[in-house]
């Protein structure tokens, strides 16, 4: 989970594109874990891979953050933005001249969905065959959510600001 968490924040910070579609990384991140848990009977250890797509993962943003801000030609297409108006924070406008290089923002959002979801079938292969090697699924999947509900509960509410009128205003 705090895997998960960490890749939504750090790929929506190093991958500008993404910060406006943080469910791509929270999509591929499930895919991944699911997949992984689908694998968890078979011979292949994908968490022997994980250092490898994990440190892919991360050079490939870290590249693709300065590839953006080093070449003044590449473009990426958010939504067809048509004019300097249209305000996409993060991403400053460029101007799709048929001289740049555009790239649509599915091109980006789906490499990095790849990528996130290989790196988590290694995750998820390890919780496979954690859940496989317990006993009784049912009791595990209950103190599971328990433990999650008690975490919940356990947790200190945040104060709601409150601001003191003052007489007259």
């Amino acid at each position: 989970m705090f895997l998960e968490l960490a890749c939504i924040r750090w790929f929506a910070a190093s991958v500008v594109f993404l910060q406006f579609f943080t469910n791509v990384v929270l999509i591929a991140s499930f895919l991944g874990l699911s997949c992984g848990c689908l694998a968890a009977g078979r011979r292949r250890d994908w968490m022997a891979y994980f250092p490898f797509i994990a440190s892919g993962t991360v050079a490939a943003a870290l590249l693709t953050l300065q590839v953006y801000h080093f070449w003044s030609g590449l473009v990426v297409d958010i939504g067809r933005q048509a004019s300097p108006q249209e305000v996409f924070f993060g991403t400053e406008y460029r101007d799709p001249d048929v001289a740049q290089f555009v790239v649509p923002i599915e091109a980006v959002a789906a490499v990095f969905f790849a990528l996130v979801a290989l790196m988590f079938v290694g995750l998820g292969q390890a919780l496979g065959r954690a859940f496989d090697a317990y006993p009784n699924r049912a009791l595990g999947c209950t103190l599971n959510i328990g433990g999650s509900l008690a975490g919940v509960v356990a947790f200190p509410p945040s104060r709601p600001f409150r601001r003191r009128l003052e007489p007259g205003s």
